[in-house]
């Protein structure tokens, strides 16, 4: 096993080895520009390099992950295309994990293990292209805004090594926010693409964006909306006047919603069903903490006994420092003054609202007080400072850049990697461990399970249960969403199904719809039912309530209105004239720096 010390080694003699490669360009092609896209590649490997160690991390999610990919992988298989109930989680009781947890991280890993790979090696997967495709992301987003190679490198360089970033996705493994780091610079992309250009089909890019971006992470979605507006606010009074696409755009984020309406509108109605709706309070960090590191004379984002440091960043506080400076002073150039004015001030109205005096207002405004945690704002925090030091780079020296650059990645070097893996940890090893807590008293658990009681610390080995009386009972089949049995009852029987209870499960008894309880007083949450004497087919399956067919409905709908529309269009347009040539011609000139 590399020890973390000898990674650090082994990230220097990677980062010398990619300056001095860049050194040796320039002397062997003289005249050649360095090509920039395929240099923001390699700037991105070094980070990634400690994810290919054998194991998982030992602090941090990634086990995790890789175990609840295990469970959304399973429900796959059974036939859940959207998966919702997650059969073993929830001290083994089961609980609706899925239905409130961001689902398309784990249809992305499910794919990689599709191929071939071990869970656990899918999640890495997932980290390492999430982390390259963030830095893509940004500097397409960048090139496209100010139409200058080194701007966009610029911002890529600083999102990439944002320490936010990095302890995402070596500490905490958040795999929400890791993908979020990727579709955040591509939401705002698409989103001028559909004010400032009148095709139809960016429409739909955005609400395809937009509805990703919910399917990633809840919190970050909400988050960026309200900036994403005034955004396309600001393209559309800006010189070139673009207030009539305003129409478009909220007709692509109308239509993003309705797209992803299968996910996000049960949530709205249901969530008051789970323990996670009654916790209220959103955690605050030191102000001093946004600006400090106590590790390591500050270089170290996570303690000896694991917890986290999350700041801003040096490089990235000297980007704000300089660009209040040049904004005061009033050296911004007219040509970005409006998008550099956006950000800046973008970034202060959001710091401000993740202080510590904000709790009393957070805490009481609906949806917002459920965000646990206000540092998540770093993220989109790091977007506004990123997309900072792409303007910086037209308005001050490129050796000043070169150094903030220098700085941004050098500063972070110590935190390239979890500070120790446990290399014995398999796939085989996580199936072996109880998926979730312990206790069954997970944020997701049905708020009927009183978790005072101790019987629920322990699964019972029988998934049906008999109570009382007389009866011989055999399994027949056993899926994440459904459970069939044969049941003998020699008398009267009183029988536990070892599934908590939650709004869509329904009792079939010789095919006939029958009654249950999840209130009994002895066994609150699960299911309890009862049977005369005789022979019987039981059935529990979980089912679709009303809310979420309708809004499965709506999904669908809407889904098949929008690809009706655009194989309408296609038939009357030249294939030059869509977006998607467009994009090409796009991608390829990002690839070569133009």
């Amino acid at each position: 096993m590399i020890s973390p010390y000898k990674m650090v080694l082994v990230n220097l003699a990677l980062s010398a080895l990619i300056f001095f490669g860049i050194i040796i360009y320039r002397y062997v092609f003289p005249k050649k520009k360095v090509p920039l896209f395929p240099l923001l590649i390699l700037i991105s490997i070094p980070p990634i390099i400690s994810i290919l160690r054998k194991g998982t991390y030992e602090s941090g999610d990634l086990s995790l992950h890789a175990k609840f990919a295990m469970v959304f992988y399973q429900s796959l298989r059974d036939g859940q295309i959207i998966p919702q109930w997650a059969d073993i989680l929830c001290g083994g009781f089961g609980c609706p994990q899925f239905s409130f947890l961001y689902i398309l991280p784990y249809y992305i890993i499910s794919f990689f293990h599709f191929v071939g790979f071990s869970f656990l090696t899918s999640t890495k997967i997932f980290l390492i292209a999430s982390y390259i495709g963030s830095g893509i992301t940004m500097f397409v987003f960048m090139k496209d805004l100010t139409k200058n190679a080194l701007a966009a490198l610029t911002s890529a360089i600083f999102y990439l090594f944002a320490p936010y970033h990095l302890v995402d996705m070596h500490f905490r493994v958040s795999i929400g926010e890791v993908l979020a780091f990727v579709i955040l610079p591509f939401f705002f992309y698409a989103s001028k693409k559909t004010v400032t250009e009148k095709n139809y089909l960016w429409i739909f890019i955005n609400a395809l964006v937009l509805s990703f971006l919910i399917l990633t992470h809840q919190v970050i979605s909400t988050a960026s909306i309200p900036f994403i507006v005034a955004y396309a606010v600001t393209l559309a009074v800006s010189p070139k006047k673009y207030t009539g696409a305003l129409i478009r755009f909220f007709i692509s984020l109308l239509v993003g919603l309705f797209l992803s309406c299968f996910y996000w509108l049960p949530i709205l109605f249901e969530a008051k069903f789970v323990s996670y709706f009654y916790m209220k309070n959103v955690t605050f960090e030191s102000f001093i903490g946004f600006f400090y590191a106590p590790w390591r004379y500050g270089f170290l984002f996570q303690g000896p006994t694991g917890h986290l440091s999350f700041l801003l960043g040096y490089a990235q506080i000297a980007v704000i420092v300089i660009s209040v400076f040049l904004f005061v002073k009033k050296k911004v150039k007219a040509s970005v003054k409006t998008f550099f004015q956006f950000f800046l001030v973008s970034f202060f109205i959001l710091f401000f609202l993740i202080q510590s005096p904000m709790k009393p207002i957070v805490d009481h405004l609906p949806i917002v007080n459920n965000f646990q945690m206000v540092y998540r704002m770093l993220l989109i925090l790091m977007f506004f400072v990123s997309a900072l030091s792409g303007f910086l780079s037209l308005l001050i020296k490129k050796k000043y850049i070169y150094l903030l650059c220098a700085i941004a990645i050098l500063s972070t070097i110590l935190n390239w990697g979890n500070r120790r893996m446990i290399p014995e940890i398999t796939d085989q090893h996580l199936r072996s461990d109880m998926i979730g807590s312990s206790n069954g008293h997970d944020l997701i658990v049905p708020k009927w399970v009183d978790t005072k009681y101790s019987w629920n610390i322990q699964k019972p080995n029988e998934p049906l249960q008999l109570l009382s009386g007389t009866a011989i009972t055999e399994q027949i089949s056993h899926t994440s969403n459904s459970r069939e049995y044969l049941v003998k009852a020699d008398t009267q029987v009183k029988i536990k199904e070892n599934t908590f209870f939650f709004p869509g499960w329904k009792l079939y008894v010789n095919g006939n719809e029958e009654k249950f309880t999840y209130e009994d007083s002895q066994y609150s949450g699960v299911m309890v039912f009862f049977l005369p004497k005789g022979l019987y087919d039981i059935q529990f399956v979980y089912t679709d309530t009303p809310i979420r067919q309708a809004a499965k409905i709506i999904s669908v709908f809407t889904f098949i209105l929008m690809i009706s529309f655009l194989f309408a269009k296609l038939a009357k347009n030249n294939r030059q004239n869509l977006p998607l040539h467009s994009l090409l011609k796009f991608s390829s000139r990002v690839f070569h720096g133009k």
